[in-house]
């Protein structure tokens, strides 16, 4: 399907977008040409366009713009503005718009940081976060205000820079509540990874749950349940601390959550290993990698949490690596919506032994 901006000024000429190079590169000269009063169109169309076509897309109304205000014209600031205020529109199209009013409109930035703090918008959050904290007095009631603003912080190199000031206040930001982060695991180890098979097989945890079930596990051996709560700021769960730094393995960990109604959630994860996770029985995530980074929010997963009680498992399989870089054996989960928002849940403990992460 065309988008409408294309057949303004192609006439309908059919399939533009999948006939070439040189068929795009020509409708694209055309839609700049077409000028200003193509610009709320293709800024529309830019809401169902796929990557390719948002591309050719946005640099075309750039190049609108570039050309207008280079010759001295205005824009119709009425209508940026209307697009800017519809947070339905594409949080990167909204952003280059305000970045647009911001060169015609010198008061564009005081008339609208402060309603980006919660916007949908997470570059807009950001402006609107390093506003406030340029603003926010260094008198005494400088606690409260950061506490103010890190509520609507989600970055996490600000929300860590607002934790470390607010530390030396006397104040603890509990960062992993703040993410998401679940830290009330039961683990079942170990079954085998040897020749990294393991990632594939589907072992007892995958087919049911059972707190009982102490199944065979890496060389014959019974496996058994251990409950992990994580004292890391970042939910870390590290296997190699509380299970042991056995290689060629893999470890499963259950959550149990609960929300009272039905919530469409991001599962996050990170870990050094590779990783399957499930929601309800449900694949959502899965990379078979080892040792490729561990950075946060590295493997994004959706789902929607059912009322009621809600079971999260995760597979970490651990190589047979010997370099001292690959000897990690952990992972990190957060739950939360598409923002990077803590989904608001209440972690049911699993009915295990209890063991805590060694700090």
């Amino acid at each position: 399907m065309l988008l409408r901006s294309l057949l303004v000024v192609l006439c309908m000429v059919p399939l533009a977008w999948a006939m070439g190079e040189d068929n795009n590169s020509q409708a694209w000269q055309k839609m700049v040409q077409a000028g200003p009063a193509n610009i709320p169109v293709i800024l529309k169309d830019l809401d169902q366009a796929n990557p390719t076509q948002a591309n050719w897309l946005r640099t075309a109304v750039e190049a609108i713009v570039d050309k207008e205000l280079s010759a001295g014209r205005k824009l119709d600031q009425a209508a940026l503005e209307a697009f800017l205020k519809d947070t339905t529109h594409q949080p990167r199209s909204r952003r280059m718009v305000y970045e647009w009013l911001c060169k015609i409109d010198p008061t564009t930035k005081a008339k609208w940081i402060t309603s980006f703090q919660n916007d949908p918008s997470l570059e807009l959050r950001r402006d609107a976060v390093a506003d406030a904290l340029e603003k926010l007095p260094k008198e005494s009631d400088r606690k409260a205000g950061l506490r103010t603003i890190l509520a609507y912080t989600r970055d996490r190199d600000q929300v860590d820079a607002i934790a470390k000031e607010l530390k030396t206040l006397g104040d603890e930001v509990d960062l992993a509540a703040h993410f998401g982060f679940i830290r009330d695991w039961a683990v079942l180890s170990t079954f085998d990874n040897t020749g990294e098979k393991g990632f594939a097989v589907v072992y007892p945890p995958e087919v049911k749950l059972d707190w009982g079930m102490t199944p065979a596990g890496k060389d014959g051996k019974p496996t058994a349940w251990k409950r992990i709560t994580s004292v890391d700021p970042y939910g870390k769960i590290d296997f190699a601390k509380n299970i042991g730094k056995i290689k060629s393995s893999v470890a499963y960990a259950v959550a149990i959550v609960k929300v009272d109604q039905p919530t469409k959630v991001e599962l996050r994860a990170n870990t050094y290993n590779s990783i399957k996770v499930w929601l309800n029985t449900k694949e959502v995530i899965a990379h078979e990698e080892y040792h490729h980074g561990d950075n946060m929010d590295q493997y994004v997963g959706q789902g929607t949490l059912n009322p009621g009680e809600n079971i999260i498992l995760v597979k970490i399989c651990q190589n047979d690596q010997k370099e001292m870089w690959a000897q990690s054996w952990e992972f990190a989960l957060r739950v939360c919506d598409d923002l990077g928002t803590a989904t608001k849940l209440q972690v049911i403990p699993a009915p295990v032994q209890y063991a805590t992460t060694p700090k």
